[in-house]
């Protein structure tokens, strides 16, 4: 299976927005599946406490992780300086 054809959209009865899942490869983290789907790993704590299947150190191949478009968007940057000595 290609990398195109491990990503699939689909759209759920209970939600308007489409939800996007990636399989994982095997024994795959969590957070490599996060950030080669969305370039990010952002919301990695919601997504194991929604599914705890997910919570796992390795996921078995072909595990379904759905990714949602809140998590591809990147998080703002904080620009401010912090003095830790002040």
């Amino acid at each position: 299976m290609t990398a195109t054809a491990a990503t699939a959209t689909a759209t759920t009865a209970t939600t308007t927005q489409p939800t996007t899942t990636t399989l994982a490869h095997e024994d795959e983290a969590l957070d490599s599946v996060l950030y080669r789907a969305t370039g990010s790993t952002r919301g990695i704590e919601a997504l194991m406490m929604t599914d705890a299947s997910l919570a796992t150190i390795f996921l078995p191949a072909g595990a379904v992780v759905p990714t949602s478009p809140l998590a591809a968007a990147p998080a703002s940057i904080n620009t401010r300086w912090v003095n830790l000595w002040q």
